[in-house]
């Protein structure tokens, strides 16, 4: 494959020559795009330039990137993948029996055996969890998945998906990539509390714990754990160290990031779905810097062909805003060699060995692709 890093996307000019390269040369067959939400190139301008490839197309726009192992807070990754990348674009409000006959109508010659799956969704204005669960169900543990959730820290409802119609809103893309990748994840994250059964929840919301307001419950543990009273205006400040883990029997702990209280309740980044249990973990910057560690050596240690290349890297940007400025630590966990490629999302999505297809929160996932 072919990397290039565009400073200033806000310059139309290197932008368009970039994709425009990419499109003429023989050796790309697939381009991926990952850019940064502060300073992307206008909407205008990109979905002309867009629209004009004949290659496919497919990507994100997120809070910050990973290049050559530096955390980029401005710019676009443009990727020109070796191998054939087949495309799906979902826009608007699809229910999962939707996205499904999609998915099957459009990959119904396609043998997932060998491949991978890209997707990339926005992070709050997109039927994730339908989409996850009709690819798992559609594919199973065939292709290796990896992916994340795209958007803005501002939540504002954004463009965010970059395919052949363009950068758009409100949408999921994903990308049976011709190739193998090989999958890491892991997150560093322990349990403090007991379990507690999810007595009522809908979506992201989670209403009760035990029966009791999930606020109340979380504000107890959260309190006795840090020794420190617990303010309602200081929210956002705890929550970067006491998210949610989900309980799961066949695969690791899947970390739930909460980022609001309101009326008793919590909402988090992704749905905690009624009737499962949950602890509040908590890690050190230390536990950080080991899981992300760990996911670069789960993705190694499953790499099938030893001639591997290139890094490819999702990580939360959650993460990023706990260590600071010890990031540099996680990323030369994740990339020692600095020649990954990234973007620190709202959310990843990866499978891991033979479990099920997961939606993560404060989680790293490593995929190296082979013989890219």
């Amino acid at each position: 494959m072919k990397t290039f890093f565009i400073q200033n996307p806000l310059d139309v000019s290197p932008v368009a020559e970039t994709l425009g390269a990419c499109d003429l040369d023989p050796e790309i067959k697939s381009i991926l795009i990952l850019s940064c939400d502060k300073d992307h190139t206008p909407k205008t301008d990109i979905d002309l330039i867009l629209k004009r490839l004949n290659k496919p197309v497919f990507g994100g726009l997120f809070p910050e990137l990973i290049y050559q192992g530096q955390r980029k807070q401005s710019g676009m990754i443009v990727v020109g993948l070796y191998k054939e990348t087949k495309t799906l674009l979902f826009e608007g409000n699809n229910s999962e029996e939707q996205i499904y006959e999609l998915i099957s109508e459009k990959f119904k010659d396609d043998n997932p055996e060998g491949k991978s799956i890209f997707l990339f969704t926005d992070a709050l204005h997109f039927n994730k969890t339908g989409l996850i669960d009709s690819l798992y169900n559609y594919f199973g543990m065939f292709p290796a998945y990896i992916g994340g959730g795209a958007g803005s820290l501002s939540f504002e409802n954004i463009p965010s998906i970059y395919s052949n119609e363009g950068l758009v809103q409100s949408s999921a893309i994903i990308g049976l990539y011709d190739g193998s990748i090989s999958i890491g994840v892991d997150h560093g994250y322990t349990a403090i509390s007991d379990s507690f059964k999810v007595t009522e929840s809908v979506n992201n919301q989670i209403i009760s714990l035990n029966w009791k307001p999930a606020m109340e419950v979380y504000q107890y543990v959260v309190e006795k754990h840090s020794g420190k009273l617990f303010k309602k205006s200081e929210f956002g400040d705890f929550v970067k160290s006491y998210p949610f883990g989900i309980n799961k029997v066949d695969s690791q702990m899947v970390v739930r990031d909460p980022f609001m209280e309101k009326d008793g309740s919590i909402f988090t980044l992704d749905a905690v779905e009624q009737g499962s249990y949950i602890n509040i973990v908590y890690a050190k910057e230390q536990n950080l810097v080991e899981g992300a560690g760990l996911a670069k050596a789960y993705a190694q240690n499953n790499i099938r062909n030893q001639n591997s290349g290139s890094i490819f890297v999702i990580d939360c940007i959650t993460r990023s805003l706990f260590l600071d400025e010890n990031f540099h630590k996680e990323l030369n966990a994740l990339d020692p060699e600095n020649v990954a490629f990234g973007a620190l999302t709202l959310g990843e999505i990866a499978n891991f060995g033979n479990s099920y297809l997961e939606i993560y929160n404060k989680t790293a996932v490593v995929g190296i692709f082979e013989n890219d």
